[in-house]
């Protein structure tokens, strides 16, 4: 299959932001498609459908782990960021006092022997507590993006 510049993804800022970096405004992919996860639109990269996805670091080399023949199927051609890494989130129905001592769990686990093992499967080192501003580079790569069309 020929290069078709198509474009999979789980959510299109990223895309849309590099893109009006690079004063692409429309008409750079052929078609975009919202795979809805990072495993389908490793899927559909990985059968053929697309020539082309981002995924998310992380999950990325969780996968690796998990399929090391990725490495060879796989090519990296481009990393964007930092940014930070998506938030965890409660329901907002959770009373305060839980989704603080959840909170509190989270950020000190890395103190605790099971916690850093727990950790340690997951290959991080600690979660800790950020404020609402830490995301603020992302908003601000939504609002430049705003003209890119897919």
């Amino acid at each position: 299959m020929g290069l078709q510049r198509a474009l999979v993804a789980f959510g299109l800022r990223h895309h849309r932001f590099e893109l009006a970096r690079s004063g692409e405004e429309a008409g750079f992919f052929s078609k975009a498609v919202e795979a809805g996860s990072h495993q389908a639109a490793l899927d559909l990269l990985l059968c053929g459908d697309v020539d082309a996805t981002a995924l998310d670091s992380t999950v990325l080399e969780a996968m690796y782990v998990l399929r090391p023949a990725l490495r060879e199927q796989l090519r990296v051609i481009a990393t964007w960021g930092p940014s930070p890494v998506p938030p965890w989130v409660a329901a907002s129905h959770l009373a305060e006092e839980t989704r603080s001592k959840i909170k509190s769990i989270m950020t000190s686990m890395h103190l605790d022997a099971r916690g850093r093992e727990s950790l340690q499967e997951a290959d991080t080192a600690r979660f800790c507590a950020v404020e609402d501003a830490s995301y603020d580079t992302i908003r601000r790569m939504a609002r430049e993006a705003e003209g890119v069309i897919l």
